[in-house]
This record gives C-alpha cells, structure tokens and sequence, in this order.
C-alpha cells in the first residue's frame, strides 16, 4: 500500500525550549538539510517575511532569492505573539496556528490566518522534512497500478484488501449495503425523542442560531444513550467487518459503546451563527498530528444527504499532502469528490483528510458520527491529547462558521 494510516512519531522529549538557542543552534542545521526545497515552497507561495515576539524575544524568517535566511524583516511582515511554552508546543507540533490564534493563546498581525498557517507548512518542511504539497506531485492508483475510481462505492461483498488500499489512496471511503436503511427510520425517531433531553450549555450538546432567532441542537454528544438501535449497530459482526476492512493490515480499534462513542448530528437549513456545518477542515488541525494521527471517522447517514438537505464532500489524497484544506488555496489540485448518500449509507475519512459539511439548502439532513482507532502508544500524551480535545469541543463557543446563504457550493 502507498499510505499507512499509523504514521505516528515518538513526541519529542519535554525538555524546555529555549527559543533564541533554538533559532541560533537547531535551526541553522535544520536550513542545512531541509532548507533549499523549504525556500523555495515559501517563495512559490509568496510569503511574507515572519516575525516572532516569544516574551520580548524578537526572531524571524524572511525569503530572499527563494532562499529562507533567519531574520527580523518587519516591512510587510506576518507577526505572531506568544508566549515561550506555545512556541515549543508549535515547533513541536503539538498545537497548530489555527489552535494558537482560535483559542487567543497567540496575537497575529499583518496579515491572514491563512498566511500563517502557509508559513506553518514550511515550518513543518524545516523542522519535519514534510515537504509542502505541489500540484502534480499525487496521483491515484489502484493496487494494479490502474488509474482509481474515485466515485466507487463499496459493498460488504466487495474485496477488503481493495476497500483498505482506497481508503489510503482516497482518504475516504463510501459504503452502501452495510447497514439496514430500515433502522435508520428507527435512529431518525429516536434523534427527536433525544432532544428534549438536552439543553444549551449542558455540555453535552452543541447548539446553531437560525435565520428567524431561534436555537437549533445541532450536535448530540452521548446519543448512544437513547437509541438502543445504534447500540446493536455498533456492537454488531457487521460493523466489526467494516473495521477491519478499514484496518488492511494494519490495527485499528473500537472504543466501548457506551458514553461518547457516536454523536448524533441534525443539520438544519438556514444556520447563521454556531457551528454546524463545518468548512473545509482537517480533524488534526488543532495539534497533535505526528504524535496521533491517523485514525478514522466514520458517518452513518441517517436521512439522504443531497445537494438539498447537504452532504460531505472531500478532497482526495489530501491527507497524503501538506496544504491547506481549502480546494481553491493557490497549491491544491487535488479532486473534490462529492459524496452523495442515501440512509444507512456509511463514509469513512481520515483525521488527515480535508472534508466539509456542505449545508442544506431546503431539507435538514441527520447524521451520526463514530469512529476507529489507532491502538495505544506508549508515547501518548493523555493529558496533552485532552487539552486538544477540550478545545475541539468547546469551539462552538469561540468561533462559528460562515452564515449557510453564503457558502460556496
């Protein structure tokens, strides 16, 4: 296979960082070895010179000649305030730009998140050696070497070694056969009688205002509670030959079904403020990536998901690249693939694959979202892997996404 899912790295020991030693003795060896093909991805994307003020600490890099040099440039500079602790948690990858700036644990000014997180790819190339995707640089194949059809839609008759090379291939996976769209009926009922169960800021929902003021539960968080239905889903041999189609040869595990094993989604039309459904994104963009990724999620759609009532879409090979999760940034040429499912249809994604819920337009769409595993390493970080997860959960209430109206479909 060309991709394993279980490319975790040892965490890097957790001996302070000094930041003025690190850009005078590890970095200059760093540029040594990564740092031609790391300039040149920064002059390709034209970057502005970066400053960083790390506790009156001042560093920075700039490209010059598509060359990176270490220096302070502050004319049309990317400047970025934090303190000592998170910038080794970003060198380190344990947070991300988008975590640092979303959660106010870092200032930026003179420019764009999205900048950032560009400057951020060619830290990783540095620091990493991962290097910053370039279009043409991935294509797809099957295991006979044939070029992949990335519309395909597997069955549980169809052969598992085929469904876990897509899988690494795509990024994704789409299902159909695997569950009764029969319980689904039962799921759907049992999402509405859940509802009453749960109220804003029990923390353990998430909640959407609509375009006529009302509040909208859009996330429910230990659903598995109220639907025996997906209990026996989950728990059954069924379901158990989904995972290890998805594993190949490789391990992925089910947690207990029980507490937050699968959350249930209700995605209404009309959403102007929260977040419900979310832009393209990666579900490692917070931090962690190299220490805990990849494993996958899995969503069971529980109504149709159409161009109507909304769908997820992905971007193929993605999580085979260092870009930005947006199609349209200047370095994508990777495919979008819509995936367009009927109840009980089943899709699977990496947490490194760039997706989105594109909203409904006239009809609400209901989901459920569980998930496998990577097996435990000796080398997590439960309480570093809890801060993250903290913050994933509680985004709603520092950040919504776009109004529905104005997505780009």
């Amino acid at each position: 296979m060309t991709f394993a899912l279980d490319h975790r790295l040892p965490p890097p020991t957790d001996t302070p960082l000094d930041v003025a030693r690190w850009f005078d003795d590890v970095l200059p060896g760093l540029l040594a070895i990564n740092g031609a093909e790391a300039g040149r991805a920064a002059d390709r994307l034209g970057l502005p010179p970066l400053v960083l003020e790390v506790d009156g600490w001042r560093g920075g890099l700039v490209v010059r000649h598509g060359r990176l040099e270490i220096d302070v440039d502050d004319e049309s500079a990317l400047a970025l305030k934090l303190s000592a602790s998170e910038f080794a948690d970003w060198v380190r990858h344990h947070r991300t730009a988008r975590s640092l700036v979303i959660s106010r644990d870092a200032v930026l000014r003179g420019g764009t998140l999205e900048r950032l997180e560009e400057w951020e790819m060619v830290l990783r190339q540095i620091v990493e050696a991962t290097p910053v995707h370039e279009p043409g640089a991935i294509d797809f194949r099957d295991a006979a070497g044939e070029p992949l059809d990335l519309g395909r839609i597997f069955g549980p008759d169809d052969d598992p070694a085929e469904i876990a090379h897509f899988l690494r291939e795509a990024g994704f996976l789409h299902l159909r056969g695997w569950i009764d769209p029969a319980d689904m009926a039962i799921v759907a009922d049992d999402i509405d009688r859940a509802l009453p169960h749960y109220a804003p800021e029990d923390g353990r929902s998430w909640w959407a205002t609509l375009e006529d003021g009302s509040q909208a539960c859009v996330r429910l968080q230990h659903f598995i509670e109220h639907s025996p239905t997906t209990a026996r889903i989950l728990s059954s041999d069924r379901w158990d030959q989904l995972r290890r189609a998805c594993a190949g040869d490789e391990e992925l595990v089910q947690g207990p079904v029980e507490g937050t094993c699968v959350e249930a989604l209700i995605k209404p039309v009309g959403v102007v403020a929260g977040v419900s459904d979310v832009p393209w994104h990666r579900d490692c963009a917070f931090g962690g990536h190299p220490y805990k990724c990849s494993g996958t999620v899995v969503g069971i759609s529980v109504t149709d998901g159409t161009e109507e009532s909304g769908l997820l879409r992905a971007v193929a090979g993605s999580h085979r690249a260092s870009s930005l999760p947006e199609p349209t940034w200047q370095g994508n040429d990777l495919p979008v693939v819509a995936l367009a499912t009927v109840a009980g249809d089943v899709t699977v994604h990496t947490t490194c694959t760039s997706h989105e819920a594109l909203p409904p337009t006239s009809r609400a769409r209901k989901v459920m979202y569980t998930g496998f595993g990577l097996p435990p390493s000796p080398f997590d970080d439960e309480a570093r892997t809890a801060k993250t997860m903290a913050l994933r959960n509680g985004v709603h209430k520092i950040a919504s996404q776009p109004r529905n109206a104005e997505r780009v479909r």
